[in-house]
């Protein structure tokens, strides 16, 4: 059963990014062939887009609207097997697993004088190793995904190539299984990055979905803030109070230059009169309409990414899938920083001139 998609995209955004002119209308470059001009006038606006988007009624692919129901994305079992190989091969990838096996294989050595050294047990470590790489196999034979099928010969050629060292350890005492367990834990790195993965494509579209809808969120607590009631007498509010700090910062007696404080006390005022003008130009120059464009351009984008998803059926699918949402989650994190930055000095403002 393909697993269900959690974070869902504004309809009415996603619309809105294909209202290329501004004006309530869908661009004459997309084509409908679909019934969703439901005043029948001849043209399709946003909202008509929006409804028939918010109950899965249309498909939008490249320049064309069809109607039709939108594809789930699928749950590729690929994914999942080399999500389990990767967890097999997970263990001791560091520099110094690389060369020497945990602790638990370190044993102490007599010398023939009754002197002790600390060595390893390399015919049991080098047969953790046989034994992780026998587990990648059993779980990668029964894909049919080519990095599993390249996974399942990887691993059968590392157990094949090296176990000669085990077998004189254990008949000899030597330390040639330590060139094995080097052999073999190479070749379990190998495995693990082989084994790298994208999300799930439903992984993917909630990422994707949840960025937008973060940002169209902060646009909505920056829209609140710059409509506070008091905007209007906003500017002269500051100007009265910036020139009285700065009035402050000038009659700072001399007596407290002389101890210092002073310094600090003028230097305090006019920081907070420079503070209270800079909240003031964001105010004036905030543009939450601006920033709704932005984030229905990449809502969009998001929708595509959706639509995407529904025709993965790979892991280099998965992948693609995955790049192409990087830019409009980068995006959307970009248009939520700027919303929620605004909005915090506004509110600022606010706050310190009803204070």
């Amino acid at each position: 059963m393909a697993p269900k998609v959690g974070a869902k995209l504004d309809p009415a955004l996603v619309a809105a990014g294909f209202d290329k002119n501004r004006n309530g209308q869908v661009s004459d470059d997309l084509k409908i062939d679909a019934p969703i001009d439901s005043d029948g006038n001849g043209q399709v606006a946003v909202a008509e887009l929006a409804a028939a988007i918010g109950r899965d009624q249309v498909v939008i692919s490249g320049n064309a609207v069809a109607a039709k129901q939108p594809a789930l994305p699928a749950d590729l079992p690929e994914i999942r097997t080399l999500e389990s190989i990767r967890q097999i091969s997970s263990g001791g990838l560091g520099l110094f697993g690389m060369y020497y096996p945990g602790w638990q294989y370190e044993r102490t050595r007599t010398r023939s004088d009754g002197s002790t050294y600390t060595d390893y047990d390399w015919a049991a470590a080098c047969s953790e190793l046989r034994a992780k790489l026998s587990s990648v196999q059993a779980v990668a034979r029964h894909s049919e995904g080519a990095r599993a099928k390249a996974i399942d010969r990887a691993a059968g050629s590392a157990i094949a190539s090296h176990t000669f060292g085990a077998v004189l350890d254990i008949l000899f005492d030597t330390r040639a299984g330590r060139s094995d367990y080097q052999a073999l834990r190479a070749a379990l790195n190998n495995i693990h990055e082989m084994a790298a993965t994208p999300a799930q494509p439903a992984v993917t579209v909630d990422r994707v979905n949840g960025a937008v809808g973060t940002a169209q969120s902060a646009i909505g607590g920056l829209r609140q803030a710059a409509g506070n009631p008091g905007s209007k007498s906003a500017e002269a509010e500051v100007q009265a109070k910036a020139a009285d700090l700065r009035q402050k910062a000038q009659n700072i007696p001399v007596w407290q230059f002389i101890l210092i404080f002073g310094f600090f006390r003028k230097m305090s005022f006019n920081n907070q009169a420079k503070r209270l003008e800079e909240q003031l130009a964001v105010l004036k120059a905030a543009n939450p309409d601006a920033l709704t464009q932005r984030a229905a351009d990449l809502a969009r984008q998001a929708y595509e990414v959706g639509r995407q998803a529904g025709a993965a059926r790979s892991v280099d699918d998965g992948f693609a899938l995955e790049n192409s949402s990087k830019p409009i989650i980068a995006g959307a994190d970009g248009v939520r920083k700027d919303a929620q930055a605004q909005a915090e000095k506004i509110n600022a403002l606010f706050k310190t001139l009803s204070g």
